[in-house]
């Protein structure tokens, strides 16, 4: 089953607020507008090894693969991000959640 347009939208958030966040660490910021989200989906894509490719070797587009796919594409981002210092507000928010619990 390919993705949903609501996971699809959820993806494109993530990957927008990637773009926000790594452009307030550029140093940079003027070459860095022309970044585009796009352009920042298709760089992660290239760094995650395991995102599926097609039998033409080329990563496959965020429409075809599966919702299971694009969860270990989103799981990767995380990563990649926190590596990097970088809290997605969905972290931040899950985080929140779990602490209300034990107050």
């Amino acid at each position: 089953m390919l993705i949903s347009q609501n996971f699809n939208r959820f993806y494109r958030a993530i990957i927008k607020e990637v773009r926000d966040k790594l452009y307030a660490l550029a140093e940079d910021k003027e070459a860095y507008k022309e970044v585009t989200p796009t352009s920042v989906a298709d760089a992660l894509k290239m760094q995650n090894e395991n995102y599926p490719v097609g039998e033409d070797g080329v990563k496959i587009s965020t429409a075809k693969i599966t919702s299971k796919e694009l969860t270990n594409h989103l799981e990767f981002i995380r990563l990649f991000c926190s590596e990097r210092g970088i809290t997605l507000n969905v972290d931040d928010e899950a985080w929140n959640r779990e602490m209300s619990k034990h107050r």
